[in-house]
């Protein structure tokens, strides 16, 4: 299991329980978040009257107005009676089945979709999410159903499916808890969907304290640094609360710690590398220089960062002061050019190789010695 499926299985989780609708659960919450307006409960109906005398062909229910047969009456109390939780699923939805017209069907529905909920309290989602399935096949529209569906989907990775069902579900009440889900479902394979990832994650992210999006953050950077995108000032945004979120998070108890110590310095030096490129971008070189830092004090293990990082630092370093360029900027550069395969490793080349000109009479003799001097050094100190 990857870190990210890690993630969403435990904190994603943990942070759901509360914010989701607490009137699905059936419980109340003191958080904020669930107090927002949410898909309606399945609400207990007024029970039915006793079944009608023998021989009498309609007995009239305690409100007044739901009528029905004794026939009825008595497989609708066989239905929702029945002890065994997947047998009375299917007694049910064989009574609505059986009795379209009985007044009694919306009474043996709302039976039903308690025991959604019930699934719900016991972290049945598996069990939740087919019965939900089962139900939705013969009321396609029906909103509640297909929230305790989608969710159910959600809690156990059925990505797709939940994507079908929670999207119609946010369409009539787009609240924020809906929207996280949404925002992780697009924000991981096999559903990928980048437009709708920073459509819900924005939603969502707005809503929520950092670090109970800390999941949703990091993707929200990534895309705003995307060469499509290349948004720098909302990806240092995102880039900060991630970093604020990290602050606080905990590891889950089932994610191992050298995997949980990697995802985390990854996600710091992408963050300070969003930060670090925003800088160089309005033109504040020291900021610049002083994330792209952190970048590599964070996770040296991805070329593509460390090239990136290399590359702002040096320009940012002759920039700021041209009579330092071979001991600090071409320094940068030359670590920059060795990290094979990464996008900005022959920019890196092509700027060392401009400013060794430029101080040896348009040569490029000895600039092998001086690369193979120049990786074995630390940027030095007085480079800032």
């Amino acid at each position: 299991m990857t870190i990210v499926r890690s993630l969403i299985k435990n904190c994603c989780l943990v942070f759901l329980l509360v914010a989701l609708p607490a009137a699905v659960s059936g419980q109340s919450s003191t958080s904020d978040q669930s107090q927002q307006q949410q898909p309606a409960p399945a609400q207990q109906q007024p029970a039915p009257a006793q079944q009608p005398a023998q021989g009498e062909q309609q007995a009239q229910s305690q409100d007044g107005d739901v009528r029905y047969t004794a026939e009825e009456y008595a497989a609708y109390q066989k239905a929702t009676e029945e002890p065994d939780p997947l047998k009375r699923e299917d007694a049910i939805l064989d009574f609505a089945k059986n009795n379209p017209k009985s007044s009694l069907v919306e009474y043996a529905l709302t039976t039903y979709k308690q025991l959604l909920v019930e699934y719900q309290k016991t972290n049945n989602y598996q069990r939740m999410a087919e019965a939900g399935e089962k139900l939705l096949a013969i009321r396609p529209d029906d909103i509640q159903t297909m929230y305790l569906t989608g969710t159910g989907c959600f809690y156990t990775q059925q990505y797709p499916k939940a994507a079908q069902y929670l999207e119609k579900v946010y369409e009539k009440q787009p609240e924020p808890a809906i929207a996280f889900m949404l925002a992780t479902i697009f924000g991981t394979a096999p559903t990928n969907d980048d437009a709708k990832a920073l459509k819900y994650g924005e939603i969502a992210c707005g809503k929520f304290e950092p670090k109970d999006c800390h999941q949703i953050l990091p993707n929200l950077t990534r895309i705003y640094m995307s060469p499509e995108k290349k948004q720098w000032a909302k990806a240092a945004e995102t880039a900060k609360k991630t970093l604020q979120a990290f602050e606080s998070i905990q590891k889950p108890a089932t994610v191992e710690q050298a995997m949980w110590d990697d995802y985390i310095a990854r996600e710091r030096a992408i963050a300070y590398s969003a930060l670090g490129r925003h800088a160089f971008d309005t033109g504040n070189m020291k900021a610049a220089i002083s994330n792209y830092k952190q970048t590599l004090r964070a996770f040296s293990k991805n070329n593509g960062l460390n090239a990136e990082a290399y590359y702002h630092i040096g320009y940012a370093m002759w920039k700021l002061d041209p009579s330092m360029v071979e001991d600090c900027a071409m320094i940068a550069f030359a670590k920059g050019a060795q990290e094979k395969g990464a996008p900005h490793q022959k920019p890196c080349q092509t700027e060392l190789e401009r400013l060794y000109k430029g101080i040896h009479n348009q040569s490029l003799a000895g600039l092998e010695e001086f690369v193979e001097e120049a990786v074995k050094k630390q940027l030095p100190s007085q480079c800032i």
